[in-house]
């Protein structure tokens, strides 16, 4: 089998859009809102027009191509009045479930940190972060390297 082919990661991912898609669809029909892409793009760049989207990035959530990113994900789920976590995840119950998860914490730390800082040190940091991640996925770590360098 070919990586990213049908895999069950590729096929949780795929399954985790559609349900983000029907969720996003279901919050709109209940603030009776058009599930045009063009009128949602616009609508949310009329609300927050300093984080600005395309109706392509609106037509890819709407069709379940793609999940915005939290603070996208937070704009949007102000815009149609319900909680980013029952918009990403589904249930209060799930959102609680991966919060209480072993370094839930030290993400949510890590992200309110990133959130206080100047929207091109924000830049800088995803930019850090996705090299970090393909530098990982190149070149692998060993589980415990980290521990065990720390001594």
């Amino acid at each position: 089998m070919k990586p990213g082919r049908n895999t069950p990661d590729t096929n949780s991912a795929i399954a985790e859009r559609a349900r983000f898609q029907k969720r996003l669809l279901q919050a709109l029909r209940d603030a009776d809102y058009t599930r045009s892409p063009t009128a949602l793009a616009a609508r949310f760049n009329a609300k927050f027009p300093d984080v600005q989207i395309t109706a392509n990035a609106a037509r890819k959530w709407l069709l379940g191509e793609s999940i915005p990113r939290q603070e996208k994900l937070r704009i949007l789920a102000d815009i149609l009045d319900v909680t980013s976590d029952w918009l990403r995840f589904g249930t209060e119950a799930a959102a609680r479930e991966f919060a209480t998860s072993p370094g839930a914490a030290i993400i949510a730390n890590i992200v309110a940190d990133i959130e206080t800082m100047e929207k091109p040190l924000q830049c800088l940091t995803r930019d850090i972060i996705r090299a970090l991640l393909a530098f990982g996925k190149a070149y692998p770590i060993a589980p415990g390297a980290c521990e065990a360098a720390n001594g």
